[in-house]
């Protein structure tokens, strides 16, 4: 498998790079999926070739999807289920790509269409989406080669209240907003706390987890920081969403400080670009009067390409 995805170390190194193309060799959409994020890789390297590897992704994201569909309705048997799980991985990562620099760049593109694409009008319900197919298939991944992918246990026992973190206390901070305005008792501020406190474990996952290792087992393909990101898309409330696609100012800002957080994994290539995208596109739609809450996210994707974290 081509290397468009982030080596860790030998024991994950071998589920991207050997497992998934094996379970390739025997599903078409899952090569589809495959294919599609190598031309996109393509595309990025050799941008006087772009159109054509964007058309070639697009194509293979086509036929990955509509065999995606086509296997859900089949027979449940073990293998059949790690590719189906596989392609929904994958799929993830296709999302992230959508609305990066190789399709801010599509010509005719008018303003509109770009800041609904960055704010997720198709990218997040994709990742959203796959929440019910990784289910169907977990009892069976579980079991088998990619089970690792699974782990989220460590999620769950992250407490930001203990940690002293300079970038923790920037993203609290949004809590002000509807803390101590008219928002305070309503269901949108449990909404927000809600979705704030699961930010606030994203980010302590994306400093934390590539030093999750296990000295009495294989390393869990899961524990890397860029899982973070997906997994905040989907734990986050549906209500939150919901207030988000409404482009209510408390939701914009805490998906700014999303995008200030996943600025940091800029060094993948499918990732580059995406959090800068996210605070600028949020910043053009507030405006000055919610600045000041602004400050950090946009100092945050001010700088270079940051250096990976420890691996």
């Amino acid at each position: 498998m081509i290397r468009i995805l982030p080596v860790q170390s030998p024991s994950v190194n071998y589920i991207w790079q050997s497992e998934f193309p094996q379970f390739a060799f025997k599903d078409a959409a899952l090569m589809s999926r495959i294919l599609s994020l190598a031309a996109l890789h393509r595309a990025h390297l050799d941008p006087a070739n772009r159109d054509t590897a964007m058309m070639v992704a697009g194509q293979h994201h086509s036929q990955a999807i509509s065999g995606l569909m086509e296997s859900l309705l089949q027979d449940n048997e073990t293998e059949h289920d790690n590719c189906i799980f596989a392609n929904a991985v994958l799929t993830s990562f296709y999302a992230f790509i959508s609305f990066g620099p190789l399709y801010n760049d599509d010509a005719g593109v008018n303003a509109a269409a770009h800041t609904s694409r960055v704010l997720g009008a198709s990218w997040i319900p994709l990742i959203r989406g796959l929440g019910p197919v990784l289910e169907r298939t977990r009892q069976q991944v579980a079991l088998g080669p990619l089970g690792s992918l699974l782990d989220v246990d460590r999620w769950m026992e992250l407490r930001p209240d203990q940690t002293d973190d300079p970038d923790d206390r920037h993203i609290n901070r949004i809590g002000d907003i509807w803390r101590k305005g008219d928002l305070k008792d309503s269901e949108q501020a449990s909404v927000y706390d809600t979705t704030l406190s699961a930010l606030r474990q994203c980010n302590m996952w994306l400093k934390q987890s590539a030093t999750w290792d296990d000295d009495e087992s294989s390393r869990k393909a899961n524990y890397l920081p860029g899982s973070g990101p997906f997994i905040w898309i989907t734990v986050a409330p549906a209500a939150y969403i919901e207030l988000l696609s409404q482009r209510q100012p408390p939701a914009m800002i805490i998906f700014a400080h999303f995008g200030a957080l996943i600025h940091s994994l800029d060094y993948h290539w499918w990732m580059e670009g995406c959090g800068r995208s996210i605070v600028e596109v949020v910043d053009q739609c507030l405006g000055p009067y919610w600045s000041d809450w602004m400050e950090w996210p946009k100092e945050v994707v001010s700088h270079g390409t940051p250096p990976s974290y420890p691996e």
